[in-house]
């Protein structure tokens, strides 16, 4: 199993310049990248303060000349608002700038708010979503890009720039799981699911991972199926840090709560918090979620590894207004004091990639 850090970039203190935020971004993935965590991720998010990050390419191109050996996700790339012509390339591009480190997660995106002003249609996101899934594959497997469907129209015309990846980097795909026959689709070409567990429960994915299976074995891969996990996570000795923490992830929910279901409501671009309905308590997150001393982080993400399986476990550590220090202080303690206990109590975490580079503790 590989770790991987999720920066999701926003700005609730618009004090903040995006040159800083950026460069804290920059910071955690170092680190990661020192603790071995096999990939840092970069959102996607448009027109509001929840995340600085227009395009996850070029803050993965960005970080590639920042870093040496962690992988650069994009987490997600939302098809439906992309040119999939320029959108090839540049994933191509990206792969080679970067020495083959590009993870692309893909997504068909969920925020009626985003597509509205990109004059997309919601509705038809998913169905745009598979026509793009299938030009980049096509594009990447045969070199020349073609397509002739409902969405989007391409003449034939070669590929001048390919992946360093042979054929393509490796897809994740997130969202999407009330449709079986989207997924069937995915298990064929092999993709990792990505859920979102959060701040919940591993108990709360257990059907989600099972449904997973069977969809699997539907199509013959019972054995080549993966899964990723996006989760919350903060290790702290300090109660007051641990609440600041739950109530920083509680904000990012409310947000994003908000713009799921169309209730948000924005001050020109900042989006304006508040309580939304069914959201958690700061005691129910701080109950569930990994956050807090090192032992007791170890233990919730032990049984979520012990339950859920992921073959990938990648942690938002900075959220809502937390202050740089205290997430690269809780990154640390979580290499320093978490992993440690996981390897002693689940076996070695780490597993040897393609360069041979493992982690040593």
């Amino acid at each position: 199993m590989r770790f991987g850090l999720f920066c999701l970039m926003p700005q609730r203190d618009r004090n903040r310049t995006v040159q800083q935020i950026a460069d804290d971004a920059i910071e955690q993935a170092r680190l990661a990248e020192a603790l071995d965590f096999e990939t840092v991720w970069f959102a996607e998010h448009h027109f509001s303060n929840y995340s600085v990050i227009p395009s996850p390419l070029m803050m993965a191109a960005y970080c590639a000349g920042r870093t040496n050996r962690i992988k650069l996700g994009t987490g997600v790339l939302v098809l439906p608002l992309y040119d999939p012509i320029r959108l090839i390339e540049e994933i191509a591009f990206v792969d080679q700038i970067s020495g083959g480190r590009l993870q692309l997660g893909l997504g068909s995106g969920y925020q009626d708010y985003e597509f509205k002003h990109f004059g997309r249609n919601l509705s038809q996101s998913q169905a745009m979503f598979l026509e793009i899934l299938d030009i980049i594959e096509a594009a990447f497997l045969s070199g020349e890009i073609a397509f002739n469907g409902a969405h989007f129209a391409i003449d034939r015309a070669a590929l001048g720039l390919r992946p360093k990846q042979t054929p393509m980097p490796p897809i994740y795909v997130a969202g999407l799981m009330q449709n079986t026959e989207v997924q069937a689709r995915l298990a064929r070409s092999g993709h990792t699911p990505f859920l979102p567990q959060h701040h919940r429960p591993a108990a709360a994915l257990t059907s989600a991972r099972q449904n997973i299976e069977d969809i699997w074995r539907s199509v013959d891969r019972p054995n080549q199926m993966r899964l990723a996990i996006q989760r919350f996570a903060f290790v702290t000795r300090n109660r007051n840090e641990a609440r600041e923490a739950a109530e920083n992830i509680r904000y990012t929910l409310r947000l994003a709560l908000g713009l799921r279901f169309n209730t948000a409501e924005l001050d020109g671009a900042v989006l304006r918090e508040g309580p939304v309905p069914n959201e958690p308590t700061l005691d129910e997150i701080l109950e569930h979620a990994p956050i807090g001393d090192p032992t007791r982080v170890a233990e919730v993400l032990a049984d979520d590894i012990r339950i859920l399986r992921p073959d990938h476990l990648s942690l938002m550590m900075q959220f809502g207004s937390l202050p740089q220090p205290l997430a690269t202080k809780s990154l640390q303690l979580l290499g320093s004091d978490v992993l440690p206990i996981l390897e002693k109590e689940l076996g070695d975490l780490f597993t040897t990639d393609s360069n041979n580079a493992k982690r040593h503790s």
